[in-house]
């Protein structure tokens, strides 16, 4: 039996709605019932569910279900290099801005990371600024999804051309990918220095294990959730982050919240927020 728009009233959907927001931080505004159907529907045919109540009951008693539930509502939109500019002032800014302080490893995070292109082209920046500037010091990225199938893909490495026609140069494939099979995949020099883990921004018990980082990346994320949701990850993220440390939100995430452990540096274009040691006066 599939799943009916007209069988979503006002009170499943909420319901939905509420228990999915609680898991994910995946905020679902009324009138949304059309995307429930769309995605859903495959789902509900491939295990048997009729109604978005036993879809629940179903997800609480078996993570298994609960992580199909997630990956079919997930929105992995991403390219390399997304709006570019973040990954300009990476280079030319904050890099050599941390080499310059003394740091002998640059921990960065690519929060969200999707398919893998945003922590990949954060390798790429960092091994460009090397062809140029020399150094001893090294990068280590951490990459993190709540999507199992984005991260398995994101872990190969493995892209088809149409994906990489969506923001990497030609130059840079002839550098950082090979051929394989009917895909093209990232090399071993740029891929090993990249750790990939399923991490639930919004209230991954594990928050205090991933470490300290230099650079945070959570980009076009926080326009999912509410601004309850958005104050707790912002606020989970200053207590991942290093004092000075660099947060990269997305281009339409300007965030004004009353958010203690952060300034606005403004850059050219875009803006970055850093960390600051003591709270900030508003």
């Amino acid at each position: 039996m599939d799943l009916a728009l007209k069988a979503i009233d006002h009170k499943n959907y909420t319901d939905f709605a509420n228990y999915l927001e609680s898991v994910s931080g995946i905020a679902l505004s009324l009138g949304k019932e059309y995307l429930l159907e769309m995605r859903l529907r495959p789902l509900f045919r491939q295990l048997n569910i009729h109604s978005m109540q036993d879809m629940i009951t179903r997800a609480k008693s078996d993570r298994r279900v609960l992580a199909l539930m997630i990956d079919a509502l997930t929105t992995n939109e991403t390219s390399w290099f997304r709006d570019r500019y973040p990954f300009s002032h990476l280079q030319k800014i904050i890099f050599p801005a941390l080499i310059k302080q003394g740091a002998s490893r640059i921990n960065c995070w690519s929060a969200a990371c999707s398919s893998g292109q945003e922590p990949y082209s954060i390798a790429m920046v960092f091994e460009e600024m090397r062809r140029n500037f020399p150094c001893t010091t090294s990068l280590n990225i951490l990459a993190t999804e709540i999507s199992d199938s984005m991260l398995e893909e994101a872990k190969k490495g493995c892209y088809s051309e149409r994906a990489i026609a969506r923001g990497l140069s030609e130059d840079l494939k002839n550098r950082y990918l090979q051929p394989c099979s009917n895909s093209w995949q990232v090399v071993p020099k740029v891929r090993q220095g990249i750790r990939f883990q399923k991490f639930n921004l919004v209230h991954g018990q594990e928050l205090a294990s991933l470490g300290q980082f230099d650079v945070i990346f959570c980009r076009n994320v926080l326009i999912y959730f509410t601004t309850q949701v958005k104050t707790r990850v912002l606020t989970r993220l200053a207590s991942s982050l290093k004092t000075g440390g660099y947060l990269m939100l997305g281009s339409s995430e300007y965030v004004s919240l009353d958010l203690p452990y952060f300034i606005t540096e403004k850059l050219s274009p875009g803006f970055v927020f850093r960390r600051t040691a003591v709270p900030v006066k508003r």
